[in-house]
């Protein structure tokens, strides 16, 4: 199998910063992205798709690399034009991008900041919760 121009993309965890395993990607021409660290909105985007992919699709009785592709192939189209995704005014990846560069400068700009906004609230929701877990935990 040609791994030529691969593209992984994961977080900072020890398995994908392990000097073994990163010899391997390189040994195989594979390029590794990686998200920033103690930021997870770098991954949201393939975490989404992949935690539907897994909930909508039977995946686990394909039997063969050529069968997986299929899958992924199909599914990407269904996630992409055809399923609607309910943080998104019910507009499918395709039809929300589209939304988003129909808006001139200033609609953007409101639209960014209410965004920021928003996942500002959600890293203190985590942070707090992250607190209380720990302390729960007696760390």
């Amino acid at each position: 199998m040609n791994l030529d121009n691969v593209l992984i993309h994961s977080d900072q965890g020890f398995y994908y910063t392990n000097p073994e395993y990163r010899l391997l990607l390189k040994k195989n021409n594979v390029i590794q992205s990686m998200s920033r660290k103690v930021n997870c909105i770098d991954n949201t985007s393939m975490d989404s798709f992949f935690g539907h992919f897994k909930d909508e699709q039977d995946y686990a009785s394909v039997s063969s690399l050529e069968e997986m592709k299929t899958l992924l192939a199909e599914y990407k189209l269904y996630y992409n034009e055809e399923r609607p995704q309910w943080g998104r005014n019910k507009m499918t990846p395709v039809e929300f991008e589209a939304y988003l560069n129909n808006m001139s400068e200033e609609e953007y700009a409101a639209y960014q900041k209410a965004e920021e906004a928003r996942y500002q609230v959600m890293k203190e929701k985590a942070a707090k919760k992250a607190r209380e877990r720990a302390k729960s935990l007696g760390v």
